[in-house]
């Protein structure tokens, strides 16, 4: 058990840091004790290492060799590369969280590098997924900002979009729509007629009529909370949060909604 590694101290920080990601980040119960476990591996190997209670001391001065050998010894019991990598990125999470509110600082678990992994094909995302997907994208979200991430989503989902040729329509190429089919210029500027759901018409033209920004026939559709043209590093976060959420697949990004 934890408890047992760890002094008073770093044992509340440990359970405060838990609570935070339920209910201030509000992660999935399954997201919730993949971190306790992760957590827990840490600092277990430590207290072994060090060969007495961890204290938040130790842990702010654990250097970045003391950290490869804690990945070496991952790797060595044949625990694979997509596991030691999401455990590091759990650790790295936690050491955020300790700068953030508790002032604790240590660079040495920024320095070492996350494990190569293959890569894979993106993974598509199915039916039962999009409804919960659907679901928790207005968790953080109200108003038009939320009718815009449905929309984005219906888009990449039900037109098969990338995500730059999501963000790159114009209010002059949605105008363009005719009998329910819009040209797309994807990559190498090479055309495509794509079809549109009446579902996806809907949910775009709500998010259209509700945004509090004037647009323009040459204005880019979708734009971000202070009115600029929304980046794709803001999609790409907004998915990432809905599949923490959700505890989806690690492959599941905005390129899996095309396939």
């Amino acid at each position: 058990m934890v408890s047992c590694t760890l002094d008073s101290n770093l044992q509340k920080l440990f359970q405060d840091f838990i609570f935070y990601i339920i209910h201030n980040k509000g992660y999935s119960n399954n997201t919730k004790i993949s971190y306790e476990n992760d957590l827990c591996d840490f600092f277990s190997f430590f207290f072994k290492h060090f060969d007495c209670e961890i204290n938040t001391k130790i842990i702010s001065n654990i250097n970045h060799k003391e950290i490869r050998y804690w990945l070496s010894d991952m790797h060595d019991k044949g625990i694979q590369s997509t596991s030691v990598a999401r455990k590091l990125s759990t650790i790295r999470t936690f050491y955020r969280w300790l700068e953030k509110f508790h002032n604790m600082k240590n660079e040495s678990i920024y320095i070492v590098s996350t494990p190569k992994l293959k890569e894979t094909l993106p993974k598509a995302v199915d039916n039962l997924d999009i409804k919960k997907i659907i679901d928790v994208v207005g968790h953080n979200f109200s108003g038009w900002v939320y009718q815009r991430n449905i929309a984005l989503i219906m888009l990449m989902y039900g037109c098969g979009l990338r995500i730059s040729e999501t963000l790159n329509l114009t209010l002059k190429d949605w105008k363009s729509i005719s009998d329910n089919t819009m040209i797309i210029t994807g990559k190498g500027n090479k055309q495509r007629m794509i079809l549109l759901l009446p579902i996806i018409i809907q949910s775009v033209e709500n998010y259209i009529d509700n945004i509090t920004y004037k647009l323009s026939d040459n204005d880019l559709i979708f734009k971000g909370q202070k009115g600029g043209n929304l980046s794709s590093a803001v999609v790409q976060k907004t998915i990432r949060n809905i599949r923490k959420a959700l505890n989806l697949d690690e492959s599941v990004n905005p390129n899996s909604f095309r396939h």
